[in-house]
């Protein structure tokens, strides 16, 4: 467990892009990599 301060270990993820009904919609895909680069300001939990 991680505490406030604290950095994430280096990890690779596929998540699942919002507002997509299909795996793929008009040739772009639903899924996209997901790293502790990801979503820059915002936290993870």
């Amino acid at each position: 467990m991680l505490g406030v301060g604290q950095t994430l270990p280096d990890f690779k993820i596929i998540g699942v892009k919002p507002g997509f009904n299909s795996h793929e919609e008009n040739g772009v895909s639903a899924f996209e990599p997901i790293t502790k680069d990801s979503f820059e300001g915002k936290w993870k939990v």
